[in-house]
């Protein structure tokens, strides 16, 4: 009987779970761990898209086995009694050495397989996992591999904060969303009805609530506890979770919290102690899967209307025009996307127009989620590793206390029984167990009764044999007490062996988590942040923490995409920020990045009209060392057929590429990091396609008359703060690109920066040298600049900064025999001083701006002198301001027909702005100018600015007087004009509707 009992007790609490419900459970063989030569772990089961059961087993090999796989997972009642929920069964399996991943499909009807009906079925429907104990055997069998292991889960009642079945509660209870023109806005549905406590929201969404539980076929049962609201639901008879939500408390800001605990990237469910430890590797895949429906489209849509009875001179604006603007940040198919346009009324009359729609995919916001993502998980992982590191020493604290009870309750066994290993005990049948403690009793009697014997051996034969009866009852009797101690310890002995083999399965199970997390994941996005990947390395790296697949997608592999009007820079001789209307789009194939662009660029020409380029280029980029890139790039263009035919151009020698003959331009571009404190760019390009002013083909010509390069590289000097800069760049007289920007043909330019801080940062300075050649003319001309920079930096003392910075800016040779244009040499110095003084409640600050330019070009000089003072002061709702200087323009004038404007302004204005509230402010300014002949200028100007508390909508107003005299015994100029402003914030959340049918 002792036997059957012990033997059953063992089955039941520590090596096999009973009886299933369907079927009896086999006895498994118990298998000698080898975790030297192989380490198993998996977590549970996943849905994945296509609703189908998934789980990834990971193993790490020393060699590599063909062996045979098993899992059973058995679900543990509150009696103790167990059933198998899934399990696959003798599975041929090739086990490659190294860390590896099995993905195990229990979609599938063969005979490895097996899932309980009932608990599949809810896996689907509710995308839950019901809640309850759980434990997983794994054994694995090869020629000289046998190895087994149990994981232990516990799933919690309460539903996570990345279930999709408390998404789609949630989104019940929260108030339906109003919407403008088919866009959501958030700033609407603020209505009293999101001011609700539980028990009222639960009653007006009782309908949406009601509908998510019959899409699920769950059953709800609703009560009161602690101050909570909560929900049991129920599938059948199964308990699938329960939904908690604070009773008197704003339901929408609970909701709120939790959508932005899942967007920060908290995660919810990892453990706040080491009884349950789940890998952060599905923690992190579950809260990525679940941002995946949290998506946020965010922007604004403006329209600006102006009107004015006049401009001053010289303006190019309308008197008269309305604005449309808007820009929305979205995603489409989980991609990030930036839709950008606006639409003046002013492109009506003009020759370029400043119209434009733009789509951009954000490619630096899916970077910037996905390193967020792997910042929390390498965050979190130090964080449970600490944990479970603390967990194990826990359970080491607890196996020697349970070693040392066990000990003493086995040494108090031996003493009352004999039986030299208490171990044996289950071994034994009950007869044979009494008779060693009745042989163990008697011993101790018998020798502790011989002098009481002698004492009485000369009383009578009745008495003694009274005596003899009464021994033998007493023995007996001791004998069942000494029995009933001896079984209460032992059930002790075995209770704690099971607690003991508890805690050697956790922190197997918490070494087997930590490691993989580690192996899996953590080595590999650990050094992501001090790398510059791109998205596609990012996702491959991290892609243990991504959902099934994420990482594979054919739009983790793009860098860039633009369709519409945008600006486009591929390198300094081809593309160089033109505005191209056309498409861009860039592919990151893994040895390769590649680029294609192709689309439309226009300038105002010559003659004032449109010059249209039809331009396409195409890109290659290596990496072929750590911190090195080197792209090559092939850039064309052909002008448009209007331009071809233009009548500026035919007694013209400048020749232009045609469509049969395009401007072909060939780029290496190489940049690299030669040491951490030193960088370098380099570019080498060259043309060919067109013809010369000459009729002689370019490729007739020297090879760098029609090429250009450059080379630029910056330095810190060690233990210093000095930084220096040297570039270099050359441009062929032959050099053609005719949509540049600006074109540098037939220079040569060297230039020579240094820069450095001094006093622990008070003072920085830098010199620059520049050489430029130009060599495009029939003569050749260089100069020489030389320019400074001194700049301060304190919170004590003022901060000023003084700049001379030379610049000179050559024509091209055809340009310049087409219509007058002439080399340009100038110079700008700047001083500036500002102090800013600060109390509680109130600050003003000063600032003096000194500007001089100066600019040379043949025989006409041009330049202007500004002197400025300002003043700031802030308090409270109160902002003043005060601004007065003056303005002087220096120069040859060309025209000396007419009445001159004065070259010489004062000027002074006054601005000021209160707040009401948060939601409305005021702003009025008052300007005067003054000439050398008086006062030229007055100028007023009002407004208000109004954001709704309902509404996302923000309305400006300005309004200005602006009456002024441009020259002496001139007649004044009255103008009046205003704008008017409307600004629609758009923020909306983007939530997948899970409760659809799953089948």
């Amino acid at each position: 009987m002792i036997r059957l009992t012990v033997v059953c007790y063992l089955l039941i609490c520590c090596v096999l779970p009973a009886r299933a419900q369907e079927r009896s459970a086999v006895q498994k063989p118990v298998y000698v761990n080898q975790p030297e030569v192989l380490k198993v772990h998996t977590d549970f089961i996943t849905l994945n898209n296509d609703n189908k059961l998934f789980q990834d087993v990971y193993y790490k090999s020393d060699l590599s086995f063909t062996g045979t796989f098993t899992l059973t997972c058995y679900r543990y009642n509150t009696d103790n009694d167990s059933f198998i929920v899934f399990k696959k069964t003798e599975l041929n399996q090739f086990f490659k050495s190294g860390v590896r991943t099995i993905k195990l499909d229990y979609s599938k009807n063969d005979n490895y397989t097996y899932f309980f009906p009932k608990f599949y079925e809810i896996v689907k429907k509710t995308e839950v996992i019901p809640p309850g104990s759980y434990k997983i055997y794994i054994s694995v069998t090869g020629d000289s591999i046998h190895y087994a292991t149990t994981i232990l889960r516990n799933i919690d009642s309460t539903l996570a904060l990345t279930s999709a079945l408390r998404k789609d509660i949630n989104k019940a209870l929260s108030p339906p969303d109003r919407s403008f023109m088919g866009i959501h806005l958030s700033g609407i549905t603020r209505s009293n009805a999101s001011l609700a406590n539980a028990t009222k929201a639960m009653d007006r969404s009782k309908g949406r609530l009601n509908k998510v539980y019959s899409a699920k076929g769950l059953t709800p049962v609703v009560f009161g506890r602690d101050g909570k609201k909560c929900t049991d639901l129920y599938y059948e008879q199964w308990f699938v979770g329960r939904y908690e939500i604070r009773e008197n408390e704003n339901v929408t800001r609970q909701i709120d919290a939790q959508k932005s605990a899942l967007t920060k990237g908290i995660i919810p469910s990892t453990p706040t102690n080491t009884t349950n430890p789940q890998s952060l590797l599905s923690q992190v895949k579950e809260l990525n899967k679940a941002k995946k429906d949290e998506k946020e489209t965010t922007g604004e849509i403006g329209i600006t209307t102006a009107v004015s009875n006049g401009q001053e001179q010289y303006s190019q604006t309308d008197n008269n025009y309305m604005e449309l603007h808007g820009k929305i940040a979205t995603s489409v198919m989980n991609v990030p996307i930036v839709i950008e346009g606006m639409y003046t009324t002013q492109d009506a009359h003009r020759t370029v127009k400043a119209s434009y729609v733009n789509v951009h995919y954000d490619i630096e916001k899916s970077k910037a989620e996905l390193t967020n993502s792997v910042n929390s998980y390498n965050r979190q992982f130090s964080e449970q590793s600490a944990k479970l590191k603390n967990g194990d020493q826990f359970y080491q604290a607890g196996i020697s206390n349970l070693n040392s009870q066990k000990g003493k309750l086995e040494s108090e066994i031996k003493n009352e029984t004999g039986i030299t290993n208490p171990t044996t005990l289950a071994k034994m049948d009950t007869a044979y167990l009494r008779q060693k403690i009745d042989s163990n009793v008697r011993s101790k009697a018998d020798s502790g009764a011989t002098n009481a014997t002698q004492s009485n051996a000369a009383g009578s034969a009745d008495s003694t044999r009274k005596a003899a009866m009464n021994r033998e009852q007493q023995l007996k009797d001791s004998t069942d007490r000494v029995y009933k101690r001896v079984m209460a310890k032992y059930q002790k002995i075995e209770k704690l062996e099971a607690q003991l083999l508890k805690y050697k399965m956790l922190m197997t199970q918490n070494k087997n988590t930590t490691y993989f997390d580690s192996v899996l994941a953590y080595n590999k996005t650990k050094e992501l942040g001090s790398k510059d990947p791109s998205y596609k390395q990012m996702a491959q790296q991290s892609e243990k923490i991504l959902p099934d697949g994420q990482a594979k997608k054919f739009i983790t592999g793009l860098t860039s995409f633009d369709a519409g009007i945008f600006p486009q820079y591929a390198s300094k001789y081809t593309m160089s920020g033109q505005t191209v209307k056309g498409l861009n789009m860039g592919y990151d194939f893994g040895f390769v990045e590649a680029g294609l662009t192709v689309g439309k660029t226009e300038y105002i020409g010559r003659d004032g009209n449109l010059d249209k380029y039809t331009c396409y280029s195409g890109r290659a980029s290596f990496k072929p060392l750590k911190g090195h890139k080197a792209s090559l790039i092939y850039y064309g263009y052909t002008p448009s057929r209007q331009m071809l035919s233009d009548q500026f151009f035919k007694n013209s020698d400048i020749a232009l590429p045609t469509f049969q003959q395009p401007q072909h331009i060939v780029s290496l571009t190489y940049e690299g990091i030669v040491t951490k404190d030193v960088k370098f760019n380099a570019e080498a390009a060259t043309c060919f396609g067109q013809q010369l002013q000459t009729g002689t083909a370019v490729n007739g010509t020297s090879g760098g008359d029609r090429s250009a390069y450059t080379f630029s590289t910056t330095g810190k000097i060690p233990n210093s703060s000095a930084e220096l800069e040297a570039a270099y760049e050359k441009t062929g007289i032959n050099f053609q690109n005719n949509t540049l920007p600006v074109s540098t043909n037939g220079t040569e330019k060297l230039t020579i920066a240094w820069k450095e801080d001094f006093f622990h940062s008070f003072l920085a300075a830098g010199v620059e040298y520049d050489y430029l050649l130009q060599s495009n003319f029939a003569t050749t001309g260089a100069n020489t600049k030389w320019g400074f920079d001194l700049k301060t930096k304190s919170k004590k003392y003022p901060s000023l900064s003084v700049s001379y910075k030379p610049f000179t800016t050559f024509r091209s040779n055809s340009d310049t025999f087409s219509i007058p244009q002439h080399p340009l040499l100038g110079s700008v110095f700047t001083g500036k001083a500002s102090y800013q003084i600060k109390r509680p409640g109130r600050s003003i600050r000063f600032t003096f701006i000194y500007n001089k330019s100066v600019s040379h070009q043949d025989t006409v000089n041009y330049g202007t002198t500004l002197l400025q003072l300002n003043c700031t002061y802030t308090r409270g709702k109160w902002m003043l301001g005060a601004n007065i200087g003056s303005t002087q323009v220096n120069g040859t004038t060309l025209d000396t027909t007419g009445p001159q404007p004065p070259n010489k302004t004062k000027f002074l204005s006054l601005t000021g702005s209160y707040a009401f509230t948060k939601q409305f402010n005021v702003n009025a300014g008052q300007e005067f100018g003054i000439a050398n002949f008086g006062f030229c200028r007055y100028a007023f100007t009002g407004g208000c600015m109004y954001t709704s508390k309902r509404l996302p909508l923000t309305t400006r107003i300005n309004l200005r007087y602006n009456t002024y005299q441009s020259v002496q015994y001139g007649a004044w100029s009255n103008l009046y004009s205003g704008t008017l402003d409307l600004l629609w914030q758009i923020k909306k959340k983007q939530v997948i509707d899970n409760t659809r049918q799953k089948k």
